[in-house]
C-alpha cells in the first residue's frame, strides 16, 4: 500500500528522467530539456495522482465487497442454526414416561447375616 501513495512522485520523477536523457542524446540545449523535464513531470505526476486514487478506490471496494460477504455469510449460518433449533424443538415432543420397576436390573442386596455368619466360621 505504500508503494500506491507514492505513485505519483514515482511516474513524475521517472518520466523526467526518461524525457532528460532522450533530450541530452538528441542535443537538444539545457533550457529547452529542463522544461519538457518540468512539464512531463507535471503531467505525469497529476496522471498518477488520478491512478492512485482509483487504485484506492479498487482496494476499498474490494475490501468492502469481501466484508459484505462475510457479513452474508454469519447471517445465513446464524439462520440456519435458527432453523435447525425449531425443527429441533418441534421434533421433540415433552412427554413424561410412568414406569413401574419390573426387576429388569437385577439388583440383589447382600445378605448380611449370612457375610456375617461366613467371617465367624
Amino acid at each position: 500500500m505504500d508503494y500506491i501513495q507514492r505513485l505519483p512522485f514515482i511516474l513524475g520523477i521517472f518520466t523526467a528522467l526518461i524525457v532528460g536523457v532522450v533530450s541530452y542524446k538528441l542535443n537538444f540545449s539545457l533550457q529547452e530539456t529542463y522544461i519538457k523535464m518540468a512539464i512531463s513531470m507535471g503531467i505525469f505526476f497529476i496522471l498518477g495522482l488520478y491512478a492512485r486514487s482509483t487504485l484506492i478506490k479498487i482496494v476499498e471496494e474490494i475490501d468492502r465487497k469481501k466484508m459484505q460477504e462475510e457479513i452474508q455469510r454469519i447471517e445465513e449460518l446464524r439462520r440456519q442454526e435458527n432453523q435447525d433449533l425449531s425443527q429441533n424443538a418441534k421434533e421433540k415432543t415433552h412427554t413424561v414416561e410412568y414406569t413401574i420397576d419390573d426387576g429388569a436390573d437385577d439388583f440383589e442386596p447382600f445378605n448380611v447375616s449370612e457375610i456375617i455368619k461366613t467371617k465367624e466360621n
